[in-house]
């Protein structure tokens, strides 16, 4: 399948991370990934990811 594509956008959004808290260690991402891509003729999404 081939498409002509519009728009391709990849953004880093940074989260608020939690308090610490004593004793506990919880590995935590401090960014939001999104990928959005877009077709050129019909405009609608053809691929969104959040990561």
């Amino acid at each position: 399948m081939e498409y002509e594509v519009l728009v391709i956008d990849s953004t880093k959004t940074p989260i608020e991370r939690p308090k610490k808290s004593r004793g506990d260690f919880i590995p935590v991402r401090n960014t939001l990934k999104t990928q959005l891509i877009i077709g050129r003729q019909n405009k609608k999404i053809i691929f969104f990811q959040m990561v």
